[in-house]
């Protein structure tokens, strides 16, 4: 079981077509972005770790890669709780489909910020 497992079941949610579904599809696809930065930032130290699973991982990519991607993480987290928690407020096949282009940018840029680093540890 890995995060890309987790990213084919929030796409796969799609089909149902539901309001549900676009709300769990969200949130599986936040959880497979958590997953990914968990892992990837599981060797970072932190001088102080806030409380909280999201709040260490969000402060770790901070640290590793940035405010900017740190803030992008933060705000894929407040879509997922909304979509989880706010009952009164409708989500739509566009939101969904928001959170994978959120994730897949996410996941892109610290690939490219890895590769970035790689290279000028071999220059």
């Amino acid at each position: 079981m890995n995060q890309e497992d987790i990213q084919e079941l929030s796409e796969s949610l799609m089909e149902i077509g539901s309001e549900a579904a676009y709300r769990s599809a969200i949130s599986r696809s936040y959880y497979s972005a958590f997953h990914a930065m968990r892992s990837d930032t599981n060797t970072v130290d932190l001088a102080k770790e806030p409380s909280g699973s999201h709040a260490v991982v969000t402060a770790k990519i901070k640290a590793r890669y940035g405010k900017a991607l740190a803030k992008h993480f933060h705000k894929m987290k407040l879509q997922r709780n909304s979509a989880d928690y706010d009952l009164y407020k409708r989500f739509f096949e566009k939101d969904a489909v928001k959170m994978f282009h959120d994730r897949r940018s996410l996941l892109e840029e610290v690939a490219t910020l890895q590769a970035d680093a790689n290279n000028q540890g071999e220059g």
